[in-house]
């Protein structure tokens, strides 16, 4: 995924609050080690997950290393569902919080003709979890993400821009 027009830009210094819709489909479900599951003999097995996801992000006045300093905190609201019609299983996860995801450092540097922005995040356990439940929207463990992007503007003006972010 990736967040969009100048997603490698970190806006101005100030609070931002903002709010992302999410919606994953697919209809490839994989086991513990990786491999693919035929869990429904016509082929239509499919898991979907919806979220709302509102975002606070507070970009510093401080700078580290020539970069604004920034932070972001996003608790997901989130709903899925599992269907195999071949095996007459239909399993909807009730609305509920799924992980919290905080990134507690980012930097941001501004150039002439281009921005870069780099981060360290986490995931927190505080979605709904079970071993072996069917309602699952968090994933009961703790996990780390870094990230990278930029943005380069292919005129003086900065109208036109390409720009990628990697998670």
């Amino acid at each position: 995924g990736d967040m969009g027009v100048k997603s490698g830009t970190q806006p101005e210094p100030g609070w931002y609050v903002s709010t992302i819709y999410y919606r994953y489909r697919t209809k490839t479900i994989k086991d513990a080690q990786g491999r693919p599951i035929d869990a429904d003999p016509t082929g239509d097995a499919n898991q979907t997950i919806n979220a709302g996801v509102p975002l606070l992000y507070w970009v510093t006045p401080k700078k580290v290393l020539g970069a604004h300093f920034a932070m972001m905190a996003v608790l997901p609201v989130a709903n899925g569902g599992l269907e195999a019609p071949g095996l007459g299983l239909s399993e909807e996860a009730n609305l509920g919080l799924s992980d919290l995801y905080v990134m507690p450092a980012q930097l941001g540097w501004h150039f002439t003709r281009a921005d870069a922005i780099v981060g360290a995040a986490f995931f927190a356990p505080t979605g709904r979890y079970g071993a072996g439940a069917s309602d699952n929207l968090g994933k009961g463990m703790w996990s780390y993400e870094i990230s990278g992007g930029g943005t380069v503007y292919l005129d003086e003006a900065r109208t036109f821009s390409v720009a990628a972010t990697a998670t």
